[in-house]
């Protein structure tokens, strides 16, 4: 269990997929990622936690839970974990229950999960994307001090639309030289946070 303030990361179990399934089916959540839009039945969402549940040399899905009731409100995954290249891509977090979207428990688990694949893992280096018009993403990817390392133009097609994707990465340097620096402090990054947002809206204004 990697534990945080008022949240914990343990692994996926069987059981969960009842709450994967919700969230995997509401179009709010799916039409934010980079991943195509997904209507799974029961049986198919079961089996996918499953293999999630019992796989996890190359990818590992965490379940976020609180710690005031044990309650599952979310999930995140870290994928193409190759320990030749010490590299791993971060599948996102997902927040799906509506009383823990105020974006506290979202860095709490993107701390857990940056220590996890640093320093248990022993990743250089861990990427990430989103789309360009997903806002809250590409307000908090920066704040944790990933790098813009370039832009998939129309990369994505979903919704009827084409999007471009932006990509980032956090080296290992990078983070440990910000761990040291008390940069991680969560008051700090959601000051960050609120900053990158602001400068992004501007870009949809013009």
């Amino acid at each position: 269990m990697l534990k945080g303030e008022t949240i914990y990361l343990r692994m996926l179990e069987a059981e969960d997929w009842e709450k994967t399934y919700l969230w995997h089916n509401d179009s709010n959540i799916q039409k934010s990622t980079c991943g195509p839009v997904r209507i799974v039945s029961k049986e198919i969402e079961k089996q996918w936690v499953l293999d999630k549940a019992r796989h996890n040399r190359n990818e590992i899905y965490f379940a976020i839970c609180s710690l005031d009731n044990n309650k599952m409100i979310g999930f995140a995954s870290l994928h193409d974990i190759n320990h030749l290249f010490r590299s791993c891509h971060w599948g996102g977090i997902v927040i799906g229950d509506k009383g823990y979207c105020d974006g506290i428990e979202y860095l709490q688990a993107s701390l857990l999960i940056l220590d996890y694949a640093f320093s248990q893992l022993n990743m250089n280096r861990v990427t990430g994307s989103c789309l360009r018009e997903h806002l809250i993403s590409r307000s908090q990817i920066p704040a944790l001090y990933f790098e813009q390392e370039g832009i998939g133009k129309e990369a994505i097609i979903k919704n009827g639309r084409k999007y471009d994707e932006y990509y980032y990465a956090l080296l290992y340097e990078s983070y440990r030289e910000h761990m040291e620096a008390g940069d991680y402090d969560v008051n700090r990054l959601i000051m960050r946070v609120v900053s990158n947002s602001k400068e992004i809206k501007k870009e949809f204004t013009k």
